[in-house]
């Protein structure tokens, strides 16, 4: 009687959980793909969509080594290309907290790296969704 008591209160531990987790943003479980705005890849030449796509491992916050070509073109494009001086916003959408703000921060330290200056890479993080994605910033 014991065991099919614990095994009913373990059912109902879970059950619990589920309802309480209802309506959040499951935790993440492949590859996060940093994704630029379509104004940025028009303005920028940026190549295609996920063609050396910046991204962050699983629950990482360090850009992948190599696959960060679009920040490169981004870069060039924001420091001395057709949107000199433009401002842009790097978003990343996380529920939690302490990771989007590495993840923020990570991104704008890799552009400011390439020449672009720190007052023109906003961050923004947020709970809803999932994701990163950079756009420019109306002026």
């Amino acid at each position: 009687m014991r065991a099919r008591a614990a095994v009913v209160a373990i059912a109902l531990t879970a059950l619990c959980a589920c309802f309480r987790n209802a309506g959040r943003t499951p935790p993440e479980t492949t590859p996060v793909v940093v994704t630029m705005s379509g104004e940025l890849h028009e303005a920028c030449v940026l190549p295609a969509e996920g063609r050396g796509a910046p991204r962050f491992q699983y629950r990482g916050w360090a850009l992948e080594t190599g696959a960060d070509r679009s920040l490169e073109h981004l870069a060039r494009c924001l420091a001395s290309g057709p949107l000199k001086d433009a401002t842009v916003r790097v978003t990343v959408r996380n529920n939690e907290a302490d990771l989007a703000r590495k993840r923020a921060a990570a991104v704008k330290a890799y552009l400011v790296q390439l020449g672009v200056p720190p007052a023109n890479v906003l961050e923004t993080v947020t709970a809803d969704g999932a994701g990163v994605t950079v756009e420019r910033v109306a002026q």
